[in-house]
């Protein structure tokens, strides 16, 4: 009885290995991981852009993005990326505050691999205006 019990779940968990094997979806991938914002003036409006590729058979879809605050504001593709397509992220940074800043924006996808991807954003906000004054003759 315990052998037939054994094999029974031996098998079950053999077959649902194959069973996730057939999902469709897509598989993702970034043009970068890491985005550098570099040195940008207080209260401008920088946005950057990673590309997506779909490098899978199926389409890919981006479930949501979450900056991890309210300072970064990533803008996913809500539609699916159909195969070997591409894709962008437009990734927002409220300037207001100076000094260096490292976010993170968190992807949640279809990909059966890489279901929740990080991207790292990260650079530094400068005051020119008191640089400009004091150039100023």
């Amino acid at each position: 009885m315990k052998r037939t019990l054994a094999c029974l779940f031996i098998n079950f968990g053999i077959l649902s290995l194959y069973a996730q094997e057939d999902i469709q979806a897509g598989t993702i991938h970034f043009s970068a991981k890491e985005v550098n914002f570099g040195i940008i003036e207080r209260d401008s409006d920088p946005f950057r852009e990673i590309t997506i590729t779909n490098l899978g058979n199926y389409p890919l879809i981006i479930n949501s993005c979450r900056a991890s605050c309210g300072c970064t504001v990533p803008n996913c593709p809500v539609e699916a990326i159909a195969p070997k397509k591409k894709s962008t992220i437009k990734i927002r940074y409220n300037t207001h505050n100076i000094g260096s800043f490292s976010k993170t924006i968190t992807v949640y996808s279809n990909d059966q691999k890489n279901p929740i991807s990080l991207i790292r954003i990260y650079g530094e906000v400068k005051d020119n205006t008191t640089a400009k004054q004091k150039s100023t003759p």
